[in-house]
Formats: structure tokens, sequence, C-alpha cells
């Protein structure tokens, strides 16, 4: 079944550590029992080297997710709004780290074709961890998945934050931006109100649905 989260691994690997290092000890100290809870309230959600590619990304989506939610249940009130902007905005460089590296994958003769192959299934390793993911057929033009089920979505309410949700949208929308011969579209997710998230990539400039 594999292991549990450990609350200090993911307190080093998450994208919030500008943040973290500029706090005094008594707040990480709570942030670290915070996070601490949360891996005990979600047995489910445990670390397995042997899965592979899904091992880390599940790792690092739910290093941030956990920490997200420890930084803003710590926060006073009074405090929360600044510092919403001061995670999105740790998400927005992240997302801009993480296109440099696509935009150039994306570089790449015969990019598209495997990401057409490869990304929706990918993305489909995290069905039982906490999401539901669908891969949908976009023709030869194109690839997509839709999200029905969200650990994000669904941690964020539960814990009384959901405005935390969208901030953790634009990351995507960063992240796939201006990429070379993909054009990426989404209609809305289910942090923003709607029924899923349909992530859908486009060849070029090529008509989408």
């Amino acid at each position: 079944m594999g292991r549990r989260f450990i609350s200090r691994d993911m307190l080093r690997h998450n994208d919030f550590t500008p943040i973290l290092r500029t706090l005094p000890d008594d707040r990480l100290k709570r942030i670290d029992e915070s996070v601490r809870r949360l891996i005990e309230e979600n047995p489910g959600q445990r670390a397995n080297l042997s899965a592979g590619p899904a091992y880390f990304l599940m790792h690092y989506l739910m290093s941030d997710l956990y920490t997200a939610i420890a930084l803003y249940r710590t926060e006073t009130p009074g405090g929360q709004r600044k510092l919403l902007a001061e995670m999105d905005r740790c998400l927005v460089e992240a997302g801009r780290k993480a296109n440099k590296m696509m935009r150039r994958v994306m570089a790449f003769p015969g990019a598209f074709r495997a990401a057409r192959a490869l990304v929706p299934r990918v993305m489909a390793m995290g069905n039982g961890k906490g999401f539901a993911v669908k891969p949908v057929d976009c023709g030869k033009k194109g690839f997509g998945f839709d999200v029905t089920e969200c650990p994000y979505h669904r941690l964020f309410a539960v814990n009384g934050c959901p405005e935390l949700g969208p901030i953790f949208c634009h990351f995507d929308e960063v992240e796939s931006a201006d990429l070379p011969g993909l054009r990426f579209k989404r209609h809305g997710t289910l942090c923003t109100g709607h029924d899923r998230c349909d992530f859908r990539y486009w060849r070029d400039t090529g008509e989408n649905e």
C-alpha cells in the first residue's frame, strides 16, 4: 500500500518555500502540526515508489496542497488576503518555470504526438488517489481529459478555504501558455464552480470544440 507522506519532506519540497522561509519558528511548528493532521485525516494518500511517475506526481501535488492549507489555516483572518496574493505569486513563478521546461520539450520533432499519447495516460494515474480522470478523444488535432473529482477541490472545501482553489487553477494556465505548436483551452474547473475541469490541448491554432 505504500508509506504515509512525511510532513518534513512535504514542507521541504513545495512551491511555497519563499513564504515559509520568512516565518518564525512558532508559526512553522503550527504549520507542521497542521500538515501532520492532514496526513492522518487522509490515510488513502500514500507514497508508493513502485508507482513510478505517479509517485512523483502525487508527492508534488499533495505537498503543495497540504502546505497551502496549513499556511492559510494558521494565518490570521486579517492577513489571509495578503497571504493569498503571495501564494498566487509563488504558484505563478512555479508555473513559469514549468512552462519553460514544457516549451523546450514541445520544440522537439514529434513532441505533439508523444504528448497526445502520454499526457492523458499520466494524468489518469491519479485515479483512485483522490482524482477521477477520464481521457477525451479530440481526434488527431488534439487531446484532452476531464477531471470530475479532485483532492484540491475536496480538501479546500472540507477545510474551509475554497478560495485557495482558483490560484491552483491559475498555475495550469501559466504552465500551459504559449507552448510551441500547442494551444491550451479550458472552459472551467471544479474549484471555480464548474462540474468538471476540462483540459484540452490543440495542435497549432486548430479549431477547438
